[in-house]
């Protein structure tokens, strides 16, 4: 028996794969973000009703989308809550969740008037929808659309393809180098336009009702006496009232920044004034919008725009682009903080009602520039045609003049329009998609820690000015920070160089600190190259005033090692510095190395100095840097009277070292300022810099790095003099080497009678 049956089992097995292989298989496709959509069988079957909510078919009057979906959904909240009504755009039901509602048949009604969900096409918001009126989506070959110029406007007086248009950029998971966009160094440009598109991810995922309990982290109260509400909203309840007031998401919503970027010094505070795009959108490579003129019309019924990199007219695909770098701004963020965020500002001229103060539709300025048959009018042409050829290009559609002016006014009013007027306006389009993953983010620092970086300079908006056009600033102008507008000869936003905000090493500069380090550092220099310019010169009439030398040994092993560990960590210190401060200028190293390697460099020498404190301590040589009260000013005297007078003539050396006394009254000076005042203030602000990372609260009631910063600096420009004078002063010595390889070597040679005199 048990043979029969594993033989019956092994034909049907082998039965099942023959059908399975004969059966004809339907073509692999890759899936798209775009592409997913809800099931229709999910939905029940509707009736499509008309606006006085009577079955629209039978009474042969268009359906009404408020009425229809109102009989299971509250139409009345969805509209109130609706983002698309709040920012002026005439949105219904059917224009997100139905394929095409003129498709409707009245054959295909059931007995009970109703239609199924296979012949409504309803569906839920995907990526081709929003792309109606957003940007671009391209989910295989990424191009700029035919009707991306003639489609500028929407019949609501919207901006078509708005996302792209006025940030750049596209919701595509396509490569760059594999786009059929004409870009520079495409090849190069090996990551998607958007890597969330990449990834599959729909536009609803981040964009999503505002209580949808499958999305919504915050969980919002349906009861007035309830503070906070532990309970979810029911699917039910959901459906009935879905918040269409979509989410705005943050990145940190779904990314975890600080468990990456660990490459970044500083990464905290980084995250906590950069937006995650000044860094993850480097470029933007979509047709960029800079300037919008809805005053005039071209042949196709559009307003003139104009591109940011000259890319303006022909194909668009065509035109070689070389990609936008978006303007970093700081700008006043919804939780009361300044942030960096990317931006691009637009011009903007159009005719309004002054009546109403709503905007003159794009279809009545088209009635004074074309004709019936779409082409200019002669009013139109004798107004604007500068050249006489009887045609207009961008360049001269442009109200130049009062008498140009005058005219559409006055046929504006006979329109109807009782006080129409221009309005001239620059408003900033904040750039929130587009995100690249590490082919295209920024990782040179010097991008924004730079004099030349991208936080210094003017952005250049349009040299198109009309005549008496004044121009404001619009309302997304409000929250930026730092700069102004200016359209004396063109339009553009102009840095304001104030740093109130943060403080950016190497960008931000504290006049008064550089001015007071280099005129000192100057003028210690100059009187280095003076003073030691003189010596040369007199070194033939100089006759040596020393009798017999002795060797002895002056530094023990662990004086030297201190000094040169010292020493080698003042250059490291400095030349770090330098690279932070003036970061376009030098090369050596990379920023973040710099910053890595300074603060590294900081804690030897702190660990160093607490050593040779000890050391000087237990040994009790730390009275070797402190000077005798007694006979102090003249002893100060002498020694300014050698390095002025006697060093010249041969003198001998008023204070000539011993083992026991290395320094002499003019050293001991500046040895206790230097490691008293200097030293302890360098380390004090150095910490405060690196606090400031951590926690910036704590430096706000010092000024924070606007005050700790150009201390800090003024007290590298005074290391610095103290370095390059020392160095200097250890060629006085009996020989211009002696000093340097008795710091090598431990023995130095000094005046016989001085040895004896100090033994005894």
């Amino acid at each position: 028996m048990k043979p029969l049956i594993f033989y019956l089992f092994a034909l049907q097995l082998l039965f099942a794969l023959v059908s399975f292989a004969g059966e004809p298989r339907p073509p692999v496709t890759e899936p798209t973000a775009s592409s997913t959509k809800a099931s229709p069988r999910m939905h029940p079957a509707i009736e499509p009703l008309n606006s006085v909510r009577q079955n629209a078919f039978y009474t042969h009057t268009p359906v009404d989308a408020n009425a229809t979906c109102g009989n299971c959904h509250d139409s009345a909240y969805i509209q109130k809550h609706n983002i698309h009504q709040q920012n002026g755009a005439n949105v219904n039901c059917f224009d997100c969740h139905v394929s095409d509602v003129n498709a409707w048949s009245n054959a295909e009604l059931d007995i009970y008037g109703r239609l199924s969900s296979e012949r409504t096409g309803i569906h839920r918001a995907n990526n081709t929808v929003c792309s109606k009126c957003h940007g671009v989506v391209a989910p295989f070959g990424l191009a700029v659309p035919d009707d991306y110029e003639s489609r500028v406007i929407n019949d609501d007086g919207s901006f078509s393809y708005d996302l792209t248009r006025f940030t750049g950029v596209f919701f595509s998971g396509v490569f760059f180098s594999k786009s059929q966009l004409n870009l520079k160094n495409k090849n190069d440009l090996n990551f998607p336009a958007d890597v969330h598109a990449q990834r599959m991810l729909r536009c609803a995922d981040c964009h999503h009702s505002a209580n949808n309990p499958a999305k919504a982290e915050r969980k919002k109260s349906q009861q007035r006496h309830l503070r906070k509400d532990p309970r979810s909203m029911s699917l039910s309840s959901y459906l009935h009232r879905p918040d269409h007031r979509l989410e705005a998401p943050q990145c940190s919503n779904c990314h975890l920044p600080t468990e990456a970027h660990d490459f970044l010094p500083y990464k905290e505070r980084h995250l906590e004034v950069l937006d995650c795009q000044a860094c993850h959108v480097a470029k933007v490579y979509g047709p960029l919008v800079s300037a919008i003129d809805e005053t005039v019309v071209t042949r196709d019924g559009a307003p003139v725009v104009e591109y940011a990199a000259s890319i303006s007219g022909g194909n668009l695909n065509a035109k070689l682009n070389p990609g936008i770098s978006p303007a970093l701004i700081p700008y006043l963020s919804e939780n009361g903080k300044v942030r960096v965020g990317s931006f691009n500002l637009v011009a903007h001229w159009y005719w309004e009602d002054t009546a109403t103060g709503k905007k003159i539709p794009n279809s009545v300025i088209r009635k004074f520039f074309l004709g019936p048959n779409g082409e200019y009018t002669a009013v139109a042409i004798t107004l604007f045609d500068k050249d006489k050829n009887g045609k207009l290009s961008n360049s001269e559609l442009m109200i130049g003049t009062e008498k140009q002016h005058t005219v559409i006014l006055k046929w504006l009013t006979q329109q109807g329009y009782a006080a129409p007027r221009r309005v001239a306006v620059v408003d900033a389009y904040k750039i929130a998609h587009g995100i690249s993953e590490m082919g295209g983010v920024v990782r040179e620092c010097e991008t924004c820690h730079g004099q030349d970086g991208r936080l210094s300079q003017n952005i250049s908006i349009t040299a198109r000015l009309p005549f008496q056009s004044s121009i404001a600033a619009g309302a997304r102008m409000s929250s930026l920070r730092q700069g102004s507008l200016k359209t004396d000869d063109t339009v553009r936003w102009v840095r304001d160089g104030q740093h109130n905000d943060y403080y950016v090493f190497g960008y931000t500069r504290a006049a008064w600190s550089d001015l007071l380090g280099l005129l000192l550092f100057g003028a210690s220099f100059l009187g280095i190259l003076f003073h030691g310019g003189y010596r040369f010169y007199s070194r033939k009439k100089r006759v040596s005033s020393h009798g017999p030398m002795k060797r002895v040994y002056m530094y023990s092993l662990y004086e030297r090692i201190w000094h040169w560990l010292m020493a080698s960590s003042v250059i490291v210190l400095l030349t770090t510095g330098l690279k932070i401060h003036f970061p376009m200028n030098l090369s050596f190293v990379s920023f973040p190395t710099a910053v890595t390697l300074h603060n590294i460099t900081a804690v030897i020498l702190v660990i160093n100095a607490a050593l040779s404190l000890f050391f000087h301590l237990a040994s009790a040589a730390i009275v070797q840097f402190i000077p005798e009260k007694k006979g102090l000013l003249q002893a100060l005297i002498a020694q300014v009277e050698y390095y002025t007078r006697g060093i010249f003539l041969g003198h001998k050396h008023p204070a000539e070292k011993t083992p026991d006394k290395k320094l002499n009254p003019l050293q001991q000076l500046t040895y206790l300022g230097l490691l008293n005042v200097l030293f302890p203030l360098q380390v004090l602000t150095g910490l405060a810099i690196w606090l400031n990372s951590k926690w910036p609260q704590l430096l706000e009631p010092l000024g924070g790095l606007s005050v700790i910063g150009p201390v800090h600096n003024l007290g590298s420009w005074m290391f610095l003099t103290f370095l390059v004078v020392h160095l200097y002063l250890t060629t006085t010595g009996h020989t211009i080497v002696s000093n340097i390889s008795a710091m090598i070597n431990g023995y130095d040679d000094i005046d016989a009678e001085t040895v004896e005199g100090g033994n005894k």
